[in-house]
């Protein structure tokens, strides 16, 4: 092997060139990913992280892509800001409802209600912009912002008790790689909504979007809900357990 002189120079043997240490860059980056990965597939807040992250895969929300669709069906932008201050609204009040269903419900309770509210809410806004449904163009835009809109409550709800969640029952030693992870996943997830928005480009095709953003909601909901049922892991929190009302009991028995 060559020795490196004070200079930087190398002799007794060749230099490493760029590719190598290129792949060495590569190689220390991919092992860290794999490494933080890992780390989050042992936490026992895994799969709350997941369906977090899986609500990150949609469309049916006030955001461009949706605002597109409305205008091509003839929304005008006064009604598309209105029901925008009014999806706010709606996010507000569930931030000041959120800490009163606290006080009455565990953060597993409230969060599973919430993400299966924002999935019948969604699932309503996705039928009304199917072509196939008979419906007037102006109850067609009035039914599907109205319905997500509603969504955004249970959207809001899900958000803070996940967080919390993650919050009280991820090991403080692996805090800083398991945000990291989570939201890369959520990353992820949203630009699969905008790959698929860049194939399915035709607002005729918007209804195809929406199916995929209920299935993806859905998705969340039922990981949510089976997560909900598994055994908790040992862990410095008491976070998990109320997601556990069985055993809650059980030890209050």
């Amino acid at each position: 092997a060559g020795m490196a002189r004070g200079d930087g120079r190398h002799y007794g043997g060749a230099a490493p060139g760029p590719l190598a240490g290129a792949a060495e860059a590569l190689k220390r980056a991919w092992c860290a990913a794999r490494d933080s990965f890992d780390a989050y597939t042992r936490e026992p807040m895994a799969f709350t992280g997941a369906s977090l992250a899986m609500l990150y895969l949609t469309v049916m929300s006030f955001g461009n892509i949706m605002t597109g669709y409305l205008r091509a069906i003839g929304a005008s932008q006064v009604d598309i800001a209105a029901f925008r201050g009014v999806g706010a609204l709606a996010g507000l009040l569930a931030s000041v409802l959120y800490p009163v269903l606290h006080t009455r419900w565990a953060l597993g309770s409230i969060a599973q209600a919430a993400v299966w509210w924002q999935w019948s809410c969604v699932a309503v806004a996705a039928v009304a912009c199917m072509p196939m449904v008979p419906l007037a163009e102006h109850a067609r835009f009035y039914l599907l912002v109205s319905f997500v809109v509603l969504s955004r409550f249970g959207l809001w709800c899900f958000d803070m008790a996940a967080n919390q969640l993650i919050q009280e029952g991820v090991h403080r030693e692996e805090f800083g790689r398991f945000n990291t992870v989570q939201e890369s996943l959520q990353m992820a997830f949203e630009m699969l909504a905008y790959a698929a928005t860049l194939v399915l480009a035709d607002t005729s095709r918007f209804w195809v979007l929406a199916v995929i953003s209920t299935s993806a909601t859905g998705a969340a909901a039922l990981n949510f809900s089976c997560c909900a049922r598994r055994p908790p892991v040992a862990t410095d929190s008491r976070a998990y357990e109320e997601l556990e009302p069985e055993n809650a009991g059980g030890a209050e028995a």
